[in-house]
């Protein structure tokens, strides 16, 4: 899974994956994916993906699965980027996951 998700693949197949993956949320299989590829060192435990567009669409596809391991993922990869505005933009509110734009951004999840 590592290697579909954070690979050399196109985005759209590494987020329809992602996406897959989501839909066994239920299974033992799953989780297990999920704690594999959101662990300290994972595939996707890298501060450079946050600009990838479809690096917040996989996400809030793993989410579905375990959102404690991918809350752990973000706030370790975050606190590893000096300039957190600069993801984004501005300070004045917090970063939001917006799957559908494929990107972190400002305001708050509701």
């Amino acid at each position: 899974w590592g290697e579909v998700l954070a690979g050399d693949l196109s985005p759209e197949y590494r987020v329809s994956a992602a996406r897959q993956l989501g839909l066994l949320n239920t299974t033992k299989v799953a989780r297990r994916a999920v704690k594999r590829i959101c662990r300290l060192g994972g595939p996707l435990d890298n501060p450079e993906q946050v600009s990838d567009s479809a690096y917040a669409k996989i996400l809030a596809a793993l989410v579905e699965v375990d959102a404690r391991c991918v809350v752990d993922l973000l706030r370790r990869t975050l606190s590893g980027i000096d300039d957190l505005t600069a993801i984004w933009g501005g300070s004045a509110t917090k970063p939001c996951l917006d799957s559908e734009e494929g990107r972190f951004s400002r305001g708050y999840v509701r």
